[in-house]
């Protein structure tokens, strides 16, 4: 759960990180390598949660309990959050 915790937080810093640049820089900024920089440490914070989940797929009450809420406050409300163009695809893949 302490992983859980730091990941989250990894994945919550960049986010609003990249929110700040896009806010300043426009959203044409998407494309610059700081914005890049910012959205592949969110990509593979997604992926580490995915892989997590797809591993311990047999003890849903497990992820539902410890996992879900934290998911679900942190990465979806990022998700709304973002302009379309800052949106991750596998943000929405991780809750299917």
């Amino acid at each position: 759960k302490h992983l859980h915790s730091k990941l989250a937080q990894v994945y919550k810093h960049h986010s609003e990180s990249l929110s700040k640049y896009l806010f300043q820089n426009g959203p044409q900024s998407c494309a610059n390598v700081q914005a890049k920089l910012l959205r592949t440490v969110r990509k593979t914070a997604l992926r580490l949660y995915t892989a997590f989940i797809q591993a311990k797929d047999s003890n849903s009450i497990l992820i539902a309990q410890q996992f879900l809420p934290t998911l679900l406050d942190v990465i979806l409300s990022d998700y709304q959050k973002s302009i379309p163009e800052a949106r991750e695809p596998e943000a929405l893949s991780l809750f299917a």
